[in-house]
């Protein structure tokens, strides 16, 4: 399992779009020191890059968050962790840093786009493949030397199901598969019509027998139909009105007329439907474990951190460096 607080690819990822972007402050300006180990501008430029991005994604307005204390929290807790993995004699995984570059490479457009866009930053290729290192040893250490403190047991898994069931109660649910035609709403007439007798047609192809999932993978339009057309379970408030109410009429094994939404035109066969109530225990036990799982690996880290915290010397560099967290 990964740990839920260095998910070092997404950071790549995230690091190498938005976050190189544009020139940063002078460079290799150096804005703190935890524990005599320097952390560069350009490294909290790309962490508060990278919460902006995270947070708007969200649906959230950075502007009404302090990204600034949180990026801060976040490198000086990476090197807090990066530090104690050195402790124990771990090493960064050299493979993974050098693949790491290359993805970043890629996004960014070649190695010497890349190099480029970090350089507008104040920060060299070998710095950047530094944070990585830095990085790949938190993650390393969480993984290694706390997660395996940190395990679920099945009895506590079902502890938790038994005293919080209504927690597992849903609304009714029902697997369907459907096919697509696609016609935009500003569509003109002659073009909508054209897009409703193609899944008329196919309609009819489905109601004489032929196979549903085939037909969703030869004629949707839609992201489903390399899946067969499956949607898997679904309540109906997860739908628009139209598609809910075709699917939640249905029998399973049945097959809708035309249904026409703001997507285009729906064939819809139902596969199964559950009734409304509390979900059996065999059907979430997997996913709780791995809820719970991760819930008590962000304790145990919580706890280490602090532990850290308290004894780290955090000190700011500089005029304008950072805040210490803390202070």
């Amino acid at each position: 399992m990964k740990s839920p607080l260095f998910l070092v690819l997404g950071l790549v990822l995230a690091w190498t779009a938005p976050a190189l972007a544009e020139p940063a402050s002078p460079p290799a300006r150096v804005v703190m020191k935890v524990n005599d180990e320097p952390v560069y501008d350009s490294e909290l430029q790309m962490e508060l890059a990278r919460l902006a991005m995270q947070v708007q994604q969200m649906g959230q307005d950075p502007g009404k968050i302090d990204l600034q204390q949180i990026a801060t929290q976040q490198v000086v807790d990476t090197h807090l962790l990066a530090q104690e993995a050195r402790k124990k004699g771990l090493e960064p995984d050299e493979a993974k840093v050098q693949a790491l570059i290359e993805q970043a490479a890629a996004q960014a457009g070649g190695r010497d786009k890349l190099a480029a866009s970090l350089a507008q930053s104040g920060m060299s290729l070998d710095r950047y493949a530094g944070i990585l290192r830095t990085a790949l040893l938190a993650n390393a250490y969480v993984e290694q030397e706390l997660m395996p403190s940190a395990e679920i047991k099945e009895g506590e898994v079902r502890a938790f199901y038994e005293t919080n069931k209504e927690k597992f109660r849903q609304e009714e649910t029902v697997h369907a598969r459907h096919i697509l035609i696609r016609a935009e709403p500003g569509a003109d007439a002659a073009t909508k019509e054209k897009a409703r007798q193609k899944a008329e047609a196919i309609r009819e192809r489905a109601l004489k027998g032929e196979d549903f999932a085939e037909l969703a993978k030869e004629t949707s339009e839609g992201p489903s139909g390399p899946r067969g057309g499956d949607l898997g379970f679904f309540e109906r408030k997860r739908m628009v009105p139209a598609f809910a109410d075709a699917a939640f009429a249905l029998k399973p094994g049945e097959i809708s007329d035309v249904v026409e939404t703001r997507f285009g035109y729906h064939v819809i066969k139902l596969e199964e439907r559950k009734p409304a109530g509390i979900q059996p225990y065999d059907e979430v036990k997997d996913k709780l474990h791995a809820f719970l799982q991760q819930e008590r690996v962000r304790e145990v880290v919580s706890q280490k951190l602090e532990e850290l915290r308290k004894q780290a010397k955090i000190e700011a560099v500089g005029g304008e460096a950072a805040p210490v967290p803390g202070e």
